[in-house]
C-alpha cells in the first residue's frame, strides 16, 4: 500500500518537473524569439 502510494507521488512529481521544463522552455524560447524581433 505504502509502496503504491510512493509509486502515485514520484508520477506525480515528475509530471509538475516536466510541465515546469515545459513552461520554462517555452518562456526562454518566447524571450529569444522578441529579442530576435526588436534586433531586426
Amino acid at each position: 500500500m505504502i509502496d503504491q502510494q510512493l509509486h502515485m507521488w514520484m508520477e506525480i512529481r515528475y509530471i509538475h518537473i516536466y510541465t515546469d521544463l515545459s513552461v520554462f522552455a517555452i518562456r526562454v524560447e518566447l524571450c529569444l524569439n522578441s529579442s530576435a524581433v526588436v534586433k531586426l
